[in-house]
């Protein structure tokens, strides 16, 4: 006498009956749902609804890139060009903090996430450390003159190691993240010069959306090293550079558009460096151009008026002079045809007008409460600034 089989009890759907269930013609959304958000839950601990659709129950939901681009920018950027003041740091400091900790949170917000982390590399003075570590020493400061050597360079190898490892980061673990790239804001220091200078060109070559640059050189005879670790490589893909001491990085960007740099009177030759730019047709904005007074051994006014003059598509011009401009110095940026807007920041108080300047310069500027004056008759617009 055979026994009764025994009746099926309804159990918990596991993941081989989800798969047998699921009928052949479901909505392909189903999956893609789970694809999409890169669920790490089990199927067990998925829900069925009505329409056999996967809920997600335990990850992060997925929002459009804009909600998440939305979200993130409640931390802005740096604005560039910057000198990173203490205030700037703690204002936008937090933005690649934020970043760091959201991709290493779940998968769903690690796309997004490292999108807009690396679209910045920046290495600044008084930057926080990588994963939360102690916040660099300031190089800039008359603390650091004074330091003894050894405590100098263990500040300085922080800098470099900092720089090295992002560098690593975008091209040698993860080299799809080079393209991502669109803004570099690092500063070089006297430390491993050449090693770090040779890394940086050679990176900067393999970012093909790179746009920007702002480098702060801060090394010795930068004149002698600088050129040698640039001098292989070509950046067709740059438009905006803010360098110091006009690097020799901008001989090596052929399409340059926008081009500021400071101290650019203490590099030797640069005047007749700025006639033989690669960037002369492209370039639309360049300055400050640092002027020192005549009894200096450097370029006049006149000089770099007359070495910019073959800058076909120059629009805005900026001077810092310590002297006021001429008439005929006026008049010869005047006569270029596509400049439209003329700067002259004065390092100290408004000096006398000269015999043959501009009538009643000074007034002018006070009555105008130093912003701007505007010539009838002319699509030129005139500035004169005092520096605070």
């Amino acid at each position: 006498m055979t026994k009764p089989k025994p009746k099926r009890t309804s159990k918990r759907p596991t993941s081989r009956t989800l798969k047998a269930s699921k009928p052949r013609d479901s909505d392909p959304s189903a999956t893609s749902v789970q694809s999409n958000c890169e669920l790490e839950a089990p199927l067990e601990a998925a829900l069925l609804t009505a329409g056999q659709q996967l809920v997600n129950t335990r990850g992060l939901p997925c929002l459009a890139d804009e909600l998440y681009l939305e979200i993130i920018s409640y931390f802005p950027a740096f604005l560039l060009p910057t000198k990173h003041e203490s205030e700037d740091i703690k204002k936008y400091g937090d933005r690649r903090i934020v970043l760091d900790a959201l991709s290493q949170t779940c998968r769903s917000l690690r796309r997004v996430s490292l999108r807009y982390r690396w679209q910045r590399i920046e290495v600044y003075d008084q930057m926080q450390g990588y994963a939360g570590g102690p916040t660099m020493c300031s190089v800039t400061g008359n603390n650091y003159k004074h330091m003894k050597r050894i405590e100098r360079d263990h500040k300085l190898r922080r800098y470099a190691e900092e720089l090295i490892r992002q560098l690593e980061t975008v091209t040698i673990r993860e080299p799809a993240l080079a393209e991502l790239v669109n803004v570099l804001d690092v500063m070089v220091v006297d430390y491993s010069t050449h090693t770090v200078l040779s890394e940086l060109a050679r990176c900067i070559s393999i970012m093909p959306n790179l746009h920007t640059i702002h480098i702060n050189i801060r090394i010795k005879n930068e004149e002698e090293r600088v050129p040698k670790c640039f001098a292989r490589y070509t950046y067709p893909q740059i438009r905006t550079a803010y360098v110091s001491h006009a690097s020799s990085i901008l001989l090596r960007c052929p399409a340059l558009k926008v081009c500021s740099f400071s101290d650019i009177a203490v590099w030797e030759g640069q005047s007749s460096s700025i006639k033989t730019f690669p960037f002369r047709s492209s370039l639309e904005t360049l300055g400050p151009i640092v002027v020192l007074p005549t009894s200096w051994v450097q370029p006049t006014l006149s000089q770099y008026i007359a070495d910019i003059t073959n800058f076909e598509n120059l629009r805005d011009v900026t001077f810092k002079v310590k002297e006021i401009p001429t008439q005929t110095d006026i008049k010869a940026l005047w006569k270029m045809p596509s400049l439209r807007y003329i700067r002259f920041i004065f390092a100290t108080k408004m000096p006398s007008s000269p015999d043959g300047a501009i009538h009643d310069w000074e007034a002018r500027m006070q009555q105008l409460s130093l912003s701007s004056e505007f010539i009838v008759g002319e699509k030129k617009q005139l500035y004169a600034f005092i520096e605070p």
